[in-house]
């Protein structure tokens, strides 16, 4: 019993004690750089990231302010007209955006899509067939016009169910420099518009 209370003292007068010490004193100073080692890593790394950061935002910053560095693409330094106007000498701005300029009208398709006289509809979904228009209600009947998506025509009359179709007559809006068609359409391909287009 007395064995142990001496080794629990530290008993300095033992050597197996004092060798002890040494071993768990050079044991804390080789942990100790080790720690400080790892955290130097970190902190090289980070001055190490901050400093290429750096540099590389000094580069943009010296090609944005040199125009001698800038690279000669139009696309990227300007806008390609003044690029082209420039390329051809030309001085005047010439293609200046009017902003008084009226836009062609565009369709909005009806709330409501029930066909009904006087109703405005647009060809629509014929997937590049185009819809016919026949002189009268039925697949028989001859073929006056085929059109192609987005011809918009005023519904005349209702012409009922024939051939398992629901039929219209139609008369196309006048438009410069075309025929008037009038003639008889299936309504699976048509679209309500609105009563006049957008502009």
């Amino acid at each position: 019993m007395t064995e142990n209370i001496d080794l629990r003292t530290n008993n300095t007068s033992d050597p197996s004690n004092s060798q002890k010490e040494i071993r768990q004193g050079a044991k804390e100073k080789v942990k100790k750089p080790h720690k400080l080692k790892k955290w130097h890593k970190y902190v090289s790394a980070a001055f190490l990231g901050f400093t290429l950061a750096s540099c590389a935002i000094v580069e943009n910053d010296k090609a944005l302010v040199d125009p001698a560095e800038r690279d000669p693409n139009p696309i990227v330094q300007k806008n390609y007209q003044l690029w082209q106007q420039e390329q051809r000498g030309d001085t005047e701005n010439d293609n200046v955006l009017d902003l008084t300029q009226r836009y062609e009208p565009f369709e909005i398709p009806a709330d409501d899509q029930r066909i009904f006289p006087d109703s405005r509809v647009r060809v629509t979904q014929t997937a590049g067939y185009g819809l016919n228009i026949r002189t009268d209600a039925g697949i028989d009947n001859d073929i006056v016009a085929n059109v192609a998506d987005g011809t918009v025509f005023k519904v005349i009359e209702l012409a009922g169910e024939k051939d398992n179709y629901n039929w219209v007559l139609l008369k196309s809006e006048a438009q410069e420099g075309e025929r008037e068609i009038v003639g008889y359409a299936v309504t699976d391909w048509l679209q309500v518009l609105r009563e006049k287009p957008v502009q």
